[in-house]
């Protein structure tokens, strides 16, 4: 089992390896790292707060199974988790459209919720992250963000993507790579 401070600067490629050899600690260290992406991510999807916790849930159990299919050459840790994060959301929205359940609380817990301050054990990494991730993104360019933010924050699917944007799909999934 790793040392707690020892996995804290562990770059991604170590630490995902310590997780698929079963320690404990460094995902612990992983789940820190990327719990508020992957919940803020969640929430934008499904727009209801206990769904998007649900997805957390989900998409680190997920991680913790299956942490030793991890491919780096396929893409960043960040990226991988997005990805399942992604998925599991737009499960949980085809599942809501299935049973037709329609909360209109949601949007009036997001507006009390954005009234709230954010936990301040996380908020200096999370202010740090989101800076991160809008450079990232402001560098990409317009067909690639348009293609993110319709995955995304849209919850489409790549054929949908595809079909709206009239681009092959081949196009659309490199983009979102």
């Amino acid at each position: 089992m790793s040392s707690p401070y020892a996995t804290i600067s562990m770059p991604d490629q170590d630490l995902i390896r310590q997780v698929a050899q079963r320690d404990k600690t460094a995902f612990g260290s992983l789940y820190d790292r990327y719990c508020q992406l992957v919940l803020n991510l969640a929430w934008r999807v499904l727009s209801e707060r206990q769904e998007a916790e649900d997805v957390v849930q989900e998409v680190f159990l997920q991680v913790w199974r299956e942490a030793a299919s991890y491919d780096q050459k396929r893409g960043s840790l960040c990226a991988w988790l997005t990805t399942i994060t992604r998925s599991r959301a737009i499960d949980k929205v085809r599942s809501r459209k299935s049973r037709r359940i329609y909360d209109h609380a949601s949007q009036d817990i997001l507006e009390l919720d954005e009234q709230l301050p954010d936990r301040e054990i996380h908020q200096d990494k999370n202010l740090d992250n989101r800076i991160l991730i809008r450079k990232a993104f402001a560098s990409l360019a317009r067909e690639q963000q348009i293609a993110i933010e319709m995955a995304y924050y849209e919850g489409m699917s790549q054929t949908e993507i595809a079909e709206a944007l009239k681009e092959p799909l081949g196009t659309i999934k490199t983009r979102i790579r």
